[in-house]
């Protein structure tokens, strides 16, 4: 520690500051030797030197000079007029305020999803679901070979809406429109299927014959509405009674197999045709066809409200299979006539 005699005057720089720094060779010299006492010239120097502490402070110019030399630095930017000015940025985490939006993003789809899901179970629901009658297989993807001789449907089950006509009632199923004519009553006569042959097959008693006009309103289909597969196949249960989707009967005895008379028995594979019947004819679109269903022997002494339920072709699949369909023309004993017409 240097003395008094050292401090800067007032007529001292900064740089005469530096360069009065004693050297360490004199600074050396000017202290006292160790666990001696310091000599009473130096002591009474630094006595004179000492302030009067009765006296007032004195102030050192110096400070001046190095205040000049060593301008003060600036305040903070917080803490200055232009720092005021400049707007106040949060720099807080934006992580929560972003896994919140997520989250209401999230919810906001699941909400969705399933409204849309329940709308369309919904719709799903109110859709009228088909009826198991409405469409059938046809006779040839049956797989004879392992017993499934026809699809049966029993008698007495109710028919899709709209599945039941009256005479002169037309209707369109699938592609094709179907207009019960007339009932008469009235022998079946057959046609050899070899026009050359003088064969002859006698008439048979007086049957009922349900006349039957189909039309195929499709625009690229070609349709044949009756075949003879497809209106005398029969099949034999375990009762021994015969079964077929075409038959007629009384209103009130449908639902007894006994009842049930069952088309004119005609193989597929007999040698004769009945006349005027043109079973299996292929219609292009637009085209038409009348035709008849003969019922057994027993048919004309049915009385009282009648039904016949009809089973035939309304189209082809996409596959190409052939669909068909029931329909039960209901007419009255009294509507049938006893003759053909132009008899």
């Amino acid at each position: 520690m240097r003395n008094d005699s050292e401090r800067l005057t007032v007529g001292d720089s900064p740089s005469d500051f530096f360069r009065n720094i004693p050297d360490s060779d004199a600074a050396a010299a000017a202290q006292p030797p160790t666990g001696g006492e310091a000599p009473a010239e130096t002591v009474e120097q630094t006595r004179a030197t000492l302030p009067d502490s009765d006296a007032a402070p004195r102030i050192d110019p110096s400070a001046e000079t190095i205040a000049e030399d060593f301008p003060p630095l600036p305040l903070p930017l917080a803490r200055t007029e232009a720092a005021s000015s400049v707007p106040v940025v949060n720099s807080a985490p934006a992580a929560p305020r972003q896994r919140a939006s997520l989250l209401l993003i999230v919810l906001i789809s699941y909400a969705s999803a399933a409204t849309l899901a329940l709308l369309y179970l919904c719709f799903a629901l109110s859709r009228p679901r088909p009826h198991a009658l409405e469409s059938l297989p046809d006779v040839p993807p049956l797989d004879v070979q392992h017993g499934e001789v026809m699809k049966l449907a029993p008698a007495d089950a109710g028919l899709p809406p709209g599945h039941r006509l009256a005479l002169g009632e037309s209707r369109r199923f699938g592609n094709v429109l179907i207009e019960p004519l007339r009932v008469v009553a009235e022998p079946v006569t057959f046609e050899h299927f070899s026009t050359q042959s003088d064969v002859q097959k006698p008439p048979t008693q007086p049957v009922l014959k349900l006349w039957v006009r189909f039309t195929n309103v499709s625009d690229n289909q070609t349709i044949a509405p009756l075949d003879p597969d497809l209106l005398y196949r029969r099949a034999l249960l375990d009762d021994g009674v015969p079964r077929s989707n075409q038959f007629v009967c009384r209103t009130s005895e449908q639902a007894d197999p006994a009842a049930l008379i069952l088309m004119y028995d005609h193989p597929p594979t007999s040698e004769w045709d009945l006349s005027e019947q043109k079973l299996g004819v292929k219609l292009g679109p637009g085209e038409s066809i009348e035709t008849y269903l003969p019922s057994g022997e027993e048919g004309p002494s049915l009385s009282g409200p009648l039904v016949w339920r009809v089973h035939f072709r309304k189209g082809f699949s996409p596959l190409g299979h052939g669909v068909t369909t029931l329909v039960d023309v209901v007419f009255e004993s009294t509507d049938v006539d006893s003759a053909a017409p132009g008899a």
